[in-house]
């Protein structure tokens, strides 16, 4: 994910394009060394609110809500930070394909990731 907008693996190149490409988007990065290379990010669309996808480590589904991570809170709707160990106050509420916010204070920087062509979430 590059500046909320998400990207999918083109073969076993270093190149990512756009989520959105067969829908016109040419929207492109490049992957060097663990860092994220901007090669075209000029999108024809706006980003996405949310991207929901399984941590690339445990499997568990996480949900994106621009650029921060939330993971489920027991078995009810409710997502909370990613960081709410480390004191992170945010906190969503998904309904109907909906997020819907109730607090998206967070005291931190949104993750470093990527996602990976089988839809993991990769913390770089």
């Amino acid at each position: 994910m590059v500046n909320n907008y998400t990207f999918s693996r083109l073969g076993r190149s270093r190149t990512w394009v756009c989520s959105k490409i067969k829908r016109g988007c040419q929207a492109k990065v490049k992957m060097e060394y663990g860092t994220v290379r901007p090669y075209n990010l000029d999108h024809n669309h706006p980003p996405p609110n949310f991207h929901i996808s399984k941590d690339g480590h445990t499997g568990g589904q996480i949900l994106v809500v621009k650029g921060f991570t939330f993971s489920r809170w027991s078995r009810s709707k409710s997502w909370v930070c990613s960081k709410k160990s480390r004191g992170c106050p945010a906190k969503v509420k998904f309904e109907f394909d909906t997020v819907v916010p109730y607090n998206l204070e967070h005291n931190h920087e949104p993750p470093n990731f990527y996602v990976s062509k089988e839809g993991h979430l990769i913390k770089i």
